[in-house]
């Protein structure tokens, strides 16, 4: 059973966690000096437009959660993401005495990581250690800048590397996903309209109503919370979240959520962006 932490350059070609009546959980590591290391930011978080001259690249990448429900079932999400690339020295990781099971446990300058690997019953249960490999998303920015601290560029090296950026039919996917998540100009949109100026908000793909895509709206409806204390006691008062926006049509007015919007579209038909 491994009980302390042990340096990636000092494992060789296997470390092995636990080789006990419990069961041998093994890992088996790529050669060379040196692991490639990818960590994903989503698109609104302040680390994907972090640059370090120790970045080797910093790469759009629309990534996928799989979500577990209560009752057994799943679904699928995706957000618009950037992966930084970084050259990491394995005398720089610690490898943990831990059974991560594909999620391979490990510490840089610091910082805790999870190595997500393949791996399977092969001689008890071994995960393999590719010399490039990812992280888990969304790790603090503090984390990104700690493990740049340690990271290194080989020029000769990444010459050989293969980082391949997003597919030129995902681009339009991607910025979909991107502008979805853009809380700033999401406000700024909600601040027009609460001032008074008429802004034209347009329907998701597939959505309309009386073949109208988009509706000119100078109304915002948010949740209210009823007051409780002091002179206002029993009066509503907006307590932020965006419930509806209603757009107005020759017809009748339309009551639009935040979630059928295509903010993209929104956002160029209102010279935002």
């Amino acid at each position: 059973m491994m009980l302390n932490p042990k340096l990636l350059s000092d494992c060789g070609n296997i470390l092995i966690i636990d080789d006990s009546e419990k069961g041998r959980y093994s890992i088996e590591i790529a050669g060379g000096d040196y692991l490639l290391l990818a960590m994903g930011f989503a698109s609104n978080k302040s680390a994907a437009n972090f640059q370090h001259p120790n970045i080797i690249a910093s790469v759009k990448r629309i990534h996928e959660f799989k979500h577990y429900l209560h009752n057994g079932g799943k679904y699928w999400s995706a957000s618009a993401g950037i992966d930084k690339y970084l050259l990491i020295p394995k005398n720089k990781i610690m490898m943990l005495p831990v059974k991560g099971y594909s999620f391979v446990k490990a510490e840089i300058n610091g910082v805790k990581v999870s190595f997500n690997c393949s791996g399977g019953t092969y001689n008890g249960w071994t995960d393999f250690l590719n010399s490039s490999v990812h992280i888990s998303v969304n790790h603090k920015l503090s984390d990104l800048k700690k493990i740049c601290e340690v990271a290194v560029r080989n020029p000769e090296l990444e010459a050989k590397l293969e980082i391949k950026g997003l597919e030129a039919d995902k681009e339009g996917y991607w910025q979909e996903l991107a502008d979805k998540a853009n809380s700033k100009l999401k406000t700024k949109i909600f601040d027009m309209i609460e001032s008074g100026k008429q802004v034209i908000i347009c329907l998701n793909n597939g959505l309309s109503y009386n073949g109208m895509k988009s509706f000119p709206v100078n109304e915002l409806v948010r949740n209210y919370k009823t007051i409780r204390e002091g002179e206002k006691s029993g009066e509503l008062e907006a307590c932020g979240r965006i419930r509806y926006m209603i757009g107005m049509s020759a017809f009748t007015n339309v009551r639009i959520k935040p979630s059928q919007v295509n903010w993209s579209k929104t956002f160029a038909d209102n010279n935002l962006g």
